[in-house]
């Protein structure tokens, strides 16, 4: 899985497999790992998977298991992908956060989520993979807007760049998950801007139409043998 971008937070852990793929990543490797994805709708909701239900069709942003051999993912085209593992509880998760799911606060939902299955807020890892940054993301004024009434007034999540408002929503993530708990140390939050980097990464508000077998995939997974 060398073409795999990996978090070094997470690759601390031998009993977990994760990665967030590239344009090089083949497709074939992503495949043999079986990945059970959700329909995405932009929204909140998360689900928690088991061996009863993995072959059901999940409509949410959102998944995680407690099962080893279950790989949650999530397909993002410039949207924040966030990796989570809480290693005391044994809980695994992938949430896709786009604009609404962050002004809905989807990954607030899933820190919740997994501290009702045991959890603890202090003691969970989480990874962002790679987004559209700041620099590349223009938004209308409303929608900016609606994000300073919800997170109120901050210029490292909406800040003017060249007379237009932008956003940074993986900052708007960040923010959450150290709102909830999360230790700053425990937050793998690197910077990939998929609009600027071509040469590695689709993008929506680049490109347009997506080639779907290029979109990023975002995976993790309990090891089998612990």
């Amino acid at each position: 899985m060398n073409r795999l971008l990996q978090s070094s937070l997470l690759s601390q852990f031998l009993n977990i497999e994760h990665g967030f793929s590239t344009k090089s990543t083949p497709l074939q490797e992503l495949q043999g790992i079986n990945i059970v994805f959700p329909t995405q709708k932009h929204g909140t909701a998360v689900i928690f998977i088991d061996l009863a239900n993995r072959n059901r069709e999940f409509i949410a942003d959102g998944l995680l298991t407690g099962t080893p051999g279950i790989a949650v993912g999530v397909r993002t085209a410039d949207c924040v992908p966030i990796l989570l593992y809480e290693p005391s509880a044994q809980i695994v998760g992938a949430v896709h956060a786009g604009w609404k799911g962050t002004r809905g606060r989807i990954i607030e939902h899933a820190v919740r989520y997994i501290i009702d299955h045991g959890g603890r807020a202090e003691r969970l890892i989480a990874a962002f993979g790679p987004s559209i940054g700041m620099c590349c993301y223009s938004v209308p004024e409303d929608r900016a807007n609606q994000f300073i009434s919800v997170f109120g007034e901050d210029p490292q999540m909406v800040a003017g760049i060249e007379g237009e408002p932008h956003l940074n929503l993986a900052y708007g993530n960040f923010k959450q998950l150290t709102n909830k708990g999360v230790l700053r140390e425990h937050i793998d939050y690197r910077f990939y801007c998929t609009s600027c980097d071509h040469e590695r990464f689709v993008s929506f508000r680049r490109d347009g139409n997506t080639d779907k077998k290029n979109e990023i995939v975002s995976f993790i997974s309990l090891s089998k043998e612990q």
